[in-house]
This record gives C-alpha cells, sequence and structure tokens, in this order.
C-alpha cells in the first residue's frame, strides 16, 4: 500500500486542481450504514432493493417505525472520520477544487469542506412541496423531528408522515430535501463541469453503479484527468482508475495527506 500512496501522493501535489467523488462507503466509516453492504437496507429488505428508503417503507409498512428509527439515529450520531476531514485538508489546501458526494449526511460539510456538489440532496435540509423554498436544521431539529415522525407512526403511509412534518410560510409542506429514486439529480451539470475541468479525481467509497454518479469519473477521464480511487475492494469503477489503494478511507487519506505536505516524495 505504501507504495501506491506515494504514487498518488505525488501526483497530487504536482498537479493538484483535483476533484473527490464520494460514495456510502465512506460515511459507513462514521456508523451510518450503507443500503448494499451486509447488514443494510437492502440487505434486510430485500423488496425494497430497486428503490430507495421510501420504496422499503412501501414494502414493508409494519416495520416502518423501526426502520426510520435506525434511520435517524445513525444520521444523528454520524461524525465526520479521519477521511471526510482529510479530504477537507487537502481542500483548504488547494490541491482539490471541490467535493462531489452522493451521501446526503451533511458529513463532508461537518468535516469542513467547503464546495460541495450534493448529487442526491441532504438530509438535514427542508424544502417546501410549494414553492421550493428550502431551509437547514440542526442536528438537534433533525432528530427532534425524527423522533415526532417515529412516534406518530404505527405503520408507514405518505399521509402518517407528511402530518408530522414542518410547514412552509406558504402553507406547504417542508420535506426533508434528498433524492428519491426517479427524481431528478441537482448539481448534476456542474459536477460535470468539475469532472471534465479537473486534473485527478479521487474516488472514495462508492460502489459506482449508481447513475448519473458512477459516469463522472469517465468524463474526468476524457478530459485527461488521472484517477485515484480508495475502496475497501474493487469497485465497477475500479477498471477506469490509474492507481486502485484498497482500504478505509479513514486509514488511507491521512497517510495520502501525511506523504503530500513532505517537502520531497
Amino acid at each position: 500500500m505504501d507504495k501506491l500512496v506515494n504514487s498518488a501522493a505525488s501526483f497530487i501535489k504536482k498537479m493538484g486542481n483535483g476533484v473527490v467523488l464520494t460514495g456510502s462507503g465512506i460515511s459507513s466509516e462514521s456508523g451510518i450504514a450503507t443500503y448494499r453492504d451486509k447488514g443494510g437496507l437492502w440487505d434486510k429488505y430485500k423488496e425494497g432493493s430497486t428503490g430507495g428508503i421510501l420504496t422499503v417503507l412501501a414494502n414493508y409498512p409494519d416495520d416502518a417505525p423501526d426502520i426510520l428509527s435506525g434511520f435517524f439515529e445513525s444520521l444523528y450520531h454520524g461524525k465526520p472520520n479521519p477521511g471526510h476531514v482529510g479530504i477537507a485538508e487537502l481542500e483548504k489546501e488547494g490541491f482539490i477544487n471541490s467535493v462531489i458526494t452522493q451521501n446526503i449526511d451533511g458529513l463532508h460539510y461537518d468535516a469542513g469542506s467547503s464546495n460541495i456538489y450534493e448529487l442526491h440532496g441532504n438530509i438535514f435540509r427542508l424544502k417546501c412541496m410549494n414553492c421550493s423554498k428550502k431551509t437547514s436544521l440542526s442536528k438537534q431539529q433533525f432528530y427532534k423531528m425524527g423522533n415526532k415522525i417515529v412516534d406518530h407512526l404505527t405503520k408507514y403511509s405518505f399521509e402518517s408522515i407528511f402530518d408530522v412534518l414542518p410547514k412552509c410560510s406558504c402553507k406547504g409542506v417542508m420535506r426533508p430535501d434528498f433524492v428519491s429514486f426517479g427524481e431528478p439529480v441537482p448539481d448534476i451539470l456542474e459536477a460535470v463541469k468539475e469532472a471534465k475541468s479537473c486534473k485527478f479525481m479521487m474516488i472514495v467509497g462508492t460502489s459506482g453503479v449508481v447513475y448519473p454518479a458512477a459516469s463522472l469519473p469517465q468524463h474526468a477521464k476524457s478530459g485527461g484527468a488521472y484517477i485515484i480511487e480508495i475502496n475497501m475492494e474493487e469497485s465497477a469503477l475500479t477498471k477506469q482508475a490509474d492507481i486502485f489503494i484498497q482500504g478505509k478511507a479513514g486509514e488511507v487519506i491521512p497517510k495520502l495527506i501525511e506523504k503530500v505536505r513532505e517537502k520531497s516524495i
């Protein structure tokens, strides 16, 4: 691994102008379960594996209180790990321009990253279904809202959840601002632009099977970018990578930063 880390660090230090693409793998190191991994939502509730959490809830309405309770708990207690922090440090030190994430947990913001494109939205932000006004929630506010929803449920239905969601000043319902399957993906045009113009793309903790996010490394590659992948196992994107470093983001990225900061590599 050390040789691969040295090679990646040398390129990052030389070229800069990078973009990081992250998936659920980096957040799993913060205790937020992935959908696809063993023990994840789609492993436990296979009839929902063709859609997001809303599909799972619709197929298992009696389990909705337990599913949502676990979901809210993990998001509330999740904290940035050294992988998130390291990515923020690379941005602050000028080696990367932006973070493109498929995660909705806001951990990149918590870690200190500032230029973030959230392809699947943010669970800690509400969006009015009537006027599209958006407002951010603190973790305490989110947790309070989540508990209210769980306490109100006996089984899942859209109506039972909407009954307890906050209302906008226009009287519309404020729903969590995350993308469900079939909905438009925000920030994708900006993300493609970032990918096409970067000198390197660092892929961290994504399976590479969810589009359009999975197309971004190809956009980067077509623009001549160098691809570095950090993952626990090979993904659908590994064949596009110039360097594949197998391991946890929270362990690999701090080593990478240490090498980037050395006077000579």
